[in-house]
């Protein structure tokens, strides 16, 4: 095991330890936007730090081939990947909301059964599309990488560019137009809407794998 790979181990479990207590935090005041944030944060996490102890080093045929876990593992990190990109909307949301003086009147029930359902949408209906869309265009199963371990396997094609971007450019441009949309003269546009494009990083690596494969093909 490289010293890479330790610090990549202990950095990953030292964050997921951070993460415990906000998240405890927000669940007890029942905001699901910020809990499920936390929570896909973690489940990435986690899996960083099983697949970094499993394939530490060069993947041979000696080593196991991931089999079930990685065929459950590839579906779950997607679902959490653009899980992190829905939940930032919702807490961009709730953030314009509450920075909206316009409106001071309590939120009747029917309104917080409306907020709910657009909060839970944004967290987990968009992002469970792509799991769903991924079965259209997966080359294989899954594809191992060292380190990085399980990984979903994208054919060369230019629709699986267009179903790999696309759920992230709609929550994306949600998240932007709720970090611009709070008429509050201090409310902190430019911080949110920083914050909207943090999430870009979580899905480089799988996205410039795609990108390659598919722009290096043959037609």
């Amino acid at each position: 095991m490289t010293p890479f790979v330790v610090f990549y181990l202990v950095s990953s479990i030292f964050v997921f330890l951070l993460c415990i207590q906000p998240l405890v935090w927000q669940i007890t005041h029942h905001n699901i936007a910020a809990s499920s944030h936390i929570a896909f944060v973690m489940l990435i996490l986690m899996s960083n730090i099983v697949n970094a102890s499993i394939w530490p080093n060069a993947i041979s045929m000696t080593d196991w081939p991931g089999f079930i876990l990685c065929d459950i593992e590839v579906k779950l990190i997607a679902f959490a990947k653009y899980g992190v990109y829905g939940s930032t909307a919702a807490m961009l949301r709730n953030l314009a909301k509450i920075l909206d003086t316009s409106s001071m009147a309590l939120p009747t029930k029917k309104q917080k059964v409306l907020d709910l359902f657009i909060t839970c949408s944004l967290c987990f209906g968009l992002p469970i599309i792509w799991p769903a869309l991924h079965y259209l265009v997966q080359a294989s199963r899954y594809t191992l990488y060292p380190v990085a371990g399980c990984e979903a396997s994208i054919d060369t094609s230019w629709l699986s560019m267009v179903l790999l971007l696309l759920p992230i450019i709609i929550l994306d441009c949600i998240a932007a137009y709720y970090a611009g949309s709070s008429p509050h003269p201090a409310s902190p546009t430019g911080y949110t809407l920083l914050v909207s494009t943090t999430n870009i990083p979580f899905y480089l690596p799988q996205s410039s794998r795609s990108c390659e494969s598919v722009c290096t093909s043959k037609p």
